[in-house]
């Protein structure tokens, strides 16, 4: 989509920003997911947006890192595949 692309782009290397919408969705439906606000940020046909960094989850054993450049074209059926079977729980 053309929002996930401006992300993508105004992001930083190894990092998952999503905009306010997603951080919404994420709080009402998958409360388990962690995120920090970024701040407003400038958004080409957008204008000025709040966005935020997806950190992972409370059950993660680990430290998530958004997938490489190699591996972001695969695509992910959810945000669950992303950082691995203890997001499920």
């Amino acid at each position: 989509s053309l929002m996930a692309s401006r992300m993508e782009s105004t992001g930083e290397s190894e990092k998952t920003q999503i905009a306010e919408s997603t951080k919404k969705m994420l709080d009402q439906h998958y409360p388990d997911f962690i995120t920090a606000e970024r701040g407003q940020v400038q958004v080409k046909g957008k204008g000025m947006c709040t966005t935020y960094w997806l950190e992972g989850t409370r059950y993660a054993t680990s430290t998530y890192r958004a997938p490489a450049a190699k591996e972001a074209g695969r695509g992910h059926s959810n945000f669950s595949s992303l950082l691995g079977n203890n997001a499920a729980m």
